[in-house]
């Protein structure tokens, strides 16, 4: 597989803090109801339940994605030397656990207006609501991945790279780390940019437990190749996310 060395000026993997406990705990100090947008925000991307990888790389060149004889061309960012961006964000979630959904559903009622709502919009609203937060997972723990690129070409790549995985392909990669235990992936979905992994749901889980998400992602220096029919070869990089425990519980409970 051609590498693309000579072109990359620069590799810089960001992750955000898993274990950072905000002042009052606010996911505690009030209900969900009541988070401020920012609250919501760092629930869903900087948060015991939740952390952002970020592979940022400049590239000399950004593959167009065919479809018969029309090409789509990529958005082209360039830095201050006129080198091309590109930037692959991943959103890790613990989805089962109820302080991801009662984010999520907050996340919608400030995006919908939520108090302007009429008194009808509103209940349907709340039961919607109350049936996604009451959903149980005693034997799962579901992790979520959202996949985001900064341009069209590198979305579309994703999209293609992501709806190609299954479970085969991503059993011998694809881990949730419980102690010295090593979960197997036992589920797999993709939709829309957001990637859903099932693990069976640890017996016994105690606060101090090593837990960490270990899975790869398609490295932006390459996954271009996926869009070549000569190769369907693309270099990956594994990350393991580690969390902890004792900072996800909640009325002494381990809420995961």
């Amino acid at each position: 597989m051609r590498r693309l060395q000579s072109c990359v000026l620069a590799l810089v993997l960001c992750y955000q803090s898993v274990a950072v406990a905000y002042a009052g705990d606010f996911w505690v100090k009030k209900p969900y109801t009541e988070w401020s947008a920012e609250e919501t925000r760092r629930m869903l991307e900087d948060s015991p339940w939740a952390a952002v990888v970020t592979v940022n790389t400049y590239l000399n060149e950004i593959p167009a994605i065919r479809s018969g004889n029309t090409a789509a061309i990529a958005p082209r960012s360039r830095d201050t030397e006129g080198d091309i961006s590109a930037s692959l964000t991943y959103i890790v979630q613990f989805r089962s656990a109820v302080t991801i959904r009662k984010a999520i559903i907050r996340s919608a009622q400030l995006r919908d207006h939520y108090d302007a709502m009429p008194e009808l919009q509103k209940r349907a609203f709340d039961a919607g609501a109350d049936k996604f937060l009451q959903a149980k997972f005693p034997e799962e723990i579901i992790i979520s991945i959202t996949a985001q690129a900064n341009n069209s070409s590198y979305a579309a790549l994703l999209q293609r790279y992501w709806s190609d995985q299954s479970v085969p392909k991503l059993s011998m990669k694809t881990f949730l780390n419980v102690g010295s235990e090593k979960l197997p992936l036992i589920g797999y979905a993709y939709e829309g940019n957001t990637i859903q992994l099932t693990f069976a749901r640890p017996k016994q889980f105690a606060p101090e437990t090593d837990l960490s998400v270990e899975f790869v992602i398609p490295h932006p220096e390459t996954i271009q190749e996926f869009a070549s029919p000569q190769t369907n070869t693309i270099e990956e990089q594994r990350e393991r996310l580690k969390f902890k425990p004792k900072k996800m519980m909640i009325d002494g409970e381990i809420v995961i």
